[in-house]
């Protein structure tokens, strides 16, 4: 009898794990977004199917799920609602009334909606003549701008501007790269 009882009792342990895992595998709520190491399928068999890359790709059909994330309809899809596109693209936190001089300079904005490119506004500023009659530029910083000049004949003419392109096809901080879920289902 008292075999039997443990026997239960381990039967009945494995039995609560196994619903406690299967449990935990839908975790978090409608809307949650998370950073993850784990490819969309690997993540999904942790995590639920409720999940979903933020990707552009994942409709969304739950007429709820669509009010309570804002999503708006895409004509260039048939008119359906699809999960924000996060690929590729840093990721900003809401300015919530944050001073648009020391936030987003865009404002309030909606959850995921885009933002395009910019360039904030510098200043070159003129030095002293080389050498080889050119003025070169120096940044808004003061510092000498190898990269641009403007060159003189030794008439004093213009010989029109030097701009070396320098640097690479985009302007971002350090990083490292990750995969970016939103919890679709509940």
């Amino acid at each position: 009898m008292k075999k039997l009882l443990q026997l239960l009792l381990i039967a009945g342990g494995i039995a609560l794990i196994s619903f406690r895992a299967k449990e935990d595998q839908n975790e978090g709520k409608l809307g949650d977004v998370v950073y993850s190491m784990l490819g969309e399928k690997e993540f999904q068999d942790r995590h639920g199917k409720g999940w979903v890359l933020m990707d552009g790709q994942h409709e969304v059909a739950d007429k709820s799920a669509i009010a309570l994330l804002q999503l708006q309809a895409d004509a260039n899809k048939g008119n359906k609602y699809y999960v924000p596109d996060a690929r590729g693209v840093f990721i900003r936190g809401m300015n919530l009334g944050r001073d648009v001089l020391t936030g987003d300079p865009d404002g309030n904005r909606d959850a995921g909606k885009p933002q395009n490119d910019i360039f904030e506004k510098y200043n070159h500023i003129m030095g002293e003549f080389t050498k080889d009659n050119e003025l070169p530029m120096r940044n808004g910083n003061g510092h000498l701008d190898q990269g641009f000049a403007i060159r003189f004949s030794s008439d004093g003419t213009s010989l029109g501007t030097m701009n070396i392109k320098r640097g690479g096809v985009e302007t971002r901080p350090r990083n490292i790269v990750l995969y970016t879920y939103i919890k679709i289902t509940e």
